[in-house]
């Protein structure tokens, strides 16, 4: 059986991509939720959205395909978590 080659560092590119094409699709929406559906959707993107960002912090020394990746771009919260 031949081998398949996985590349985990395309994957999470494209995670990030598709979480920030969904942020925006969010965004654009906001205006029609109620503050307890704005809050709870929020809540939930930026769940997955820091469990995205925190596998870009996991890599396999020498692995050119699931390498260290801490310092790409990162999927912005919707949140505002500055107080």
């Amino acid at each position: 059986m031949p081998n398949i080659t996985f590349s985990m560092n395309g994957f999470r590119r494209n995670l990030i991509s598709d979480m920030d094409e969904l942020k925006s699709a969010i965004e654009d929406i906001f205006e029609s939720l109620d503050a307890d559906e704005k809050e709870d959707l929020i809540d939930k993107f930026d769940t997955v959205a820091c469990s995205i960002n925190s596998l870009n912090c996991v890599w396999i020394d020498g692995d050119e395909n699931f390498s260290d990746m801490s310092n790409s771009p990162e999927i912005d919260l919707l949140g505002d978590y500055t107080s």
